[in-house]
């Protein structure tokens, strides 16, 4: 049980910046509570009532997300589901024990949703909340691509603990039932289509870079494949037995989707 002795000697809890998701947060028995928007009114009355319940006695320790225990889905908050969901995330989103580019992009989709309705209980989540998380969203300046799949990952977030019962599947259906940013219909922005590199400019860099990297460029342009699948390849990787080399990748983009990547070179015809 936390009682007003821990807060002796000058022990009162720090009200800090989590930088990961822009809200304030501060720790007590070795857990931390965050408590909304970093410097906002809101997050301030809560420090101050999460610290004068502490002082009180009255035990605030126990563990909501602990496996095992029971949890009201009633009282489940979207800080907790964000919280549960971002520690998952940087177990399951790693490659080689790196974290992956993934983590962060969760971490930007998730700081409008908490600074918004970090308190209210994830089962009064619905489309009309779910667009004013997207409208905010568009007045950061994020392009209409990367609103959209912002708001997919949300939903993925919720979807993660359908299975665990503290999400209602109709809430789900709720979330989905909001649709995506059209083009021409909306104020997000919208980035041009990427267009193929002019012959031009590839040859005008080439004099510029080592002899190594000009082989990578020149063996792109005849191939196809992304520069780091050429970096990984060893001469016991590619089968030569045949006109056509072909290259089976043990790791790649798509691996965690179940697909294979096999690259290929040639027909090669040598000089006499």
């Amino acid at each position: 049980m936390v009682t007003s002795s821990r807060f002796q000697a000058g022990r009162i809890p720090a009200y800090t910046l989590d930088k990961s998701t822009g809200q304030a947060r501060t720790r007590v028995a070795g857990r931390d509570y965050y408590l909304g928007l970093y410097g906002s009114v809101e997050s301030r009355q809560r420090y101050g009532e999460l610290i004068a319940t502490c002082v009180s006695g009255v035990d605030i320790t126990h563990d909501k997300l602990k496996s095992g225990t029971k949890i009201d889905p009633g009282q489940f908050t979207v800080n907790e589901l964000c919280l549960a969901f971002m520690r998952h995330a940087d177990q399951h989103y790693r490659k080689d024990g790196e974290p992956k580019d993934e983590i962060d992009c969760f971490k930007s989709a998730v700081r409008p949703l908490v600074d918004l309705y970090g308190h209210e209980t994830v089962n009064d989540m619905g489309p009309i909340k779910l667009k004013l998380v997207r409208e905010k969203m568009v007045g950061k300046g994020w392009c209409r691509k990367y609103v959209n799949r912002s708001l997919n990952r949300l939903r993925h977030i919720f979807l993660w603990r359908v299975t665990a019962e503290l999400v209602e599947p109709a809430t789900l259906q709720k979330l989905e039932a909001l649709a995506p940013l059209s083009i021409g219909r909306t104020e997000a922005l919208d980035h041009p289509q990427r267009q193929v590199v002019p012959q031009e400019h590839i040859d005008a860099v080439k004099p510029l870079v080592s002899q190594r990297c000009c082989d990578l460029i020149d063996l792109q342009l005849l191939t196809g494949p992304r520069p780091s699948e050429l970096l990984m390849l060893t001469g016991r990787m590619i089968d030569r037995s045949g006109e056509v080399w072909a290259a089976e990748l043990r790791e790649h983009k798509t691996q965690h989707r179940g697909k294979t990547r096999r690259l290929v070179f040639g027909p090669f015809k040598w000089p006499r």
